[in-house]
């Protein structure tokens, strides 16, 4: 564990949770759900959602991951930091920084009106994939 993971733990960024396997698996659909909408969007060419509801869907995934270890977030960063120190050897590096990246991309989009069919297509392969490495972790 690292210093990150065990100050989130100590200031209850971070912490254990009991008797939540099934919220793991509604998490995963929750991000299953919010991608197909983001992929409907992409199809339309509305373009400057598609950073917020991968974004969201990144943090499902993420939140069913951490569930299935008993941890639960209470903000973006501390989930980000539980993923790399309970994950980071699973998960691909690419999924990993996805959470990050569609941070950016709905930030721009919100407050710099900028948003790309490139961007959205980039930031929606990499959090498919990141719910694809998701469920074979809560499959093993």
């Amino acid at each position: 564990m690292n210093l990150h993971f065990e100050t989130c733990l100590e200031k209850n960024r971070i912490f254990i949770v009991q008797g939540i396997d099934k919220s793991a698996a509604d998490e995963l659909e929750a991000a299953q759900s919010d991608l197909a909408s983001a992929r409907r969007d992409l199809r339309a060419g509305d373009y400057k959602w598609i950073g917020t509801k991968a974004y969201f869907a990144i943090l499902h995934a993420g939140r069913s991951l951490l569930y299935s270890e008993g941890y639960k977030a209470k903000d973006w960063h501390s989930l980000f930091v539980a993923l790399v120190n309970l994950f980071g050897e699973r998960l691909s590096h690419a999924s990993l920084n996805c959470l990050l990246d569609a941070w950016r991309l709905k930030v721009a989009a919100e407050e710099d009106l900028e948003y790309s069919k490139e961007s959205a297509e980039i930031i929606l392969a990499r959090t498919e994939q990141l719910i694809k490495e998701t469920q074979i972790i809560l499959d093993a």
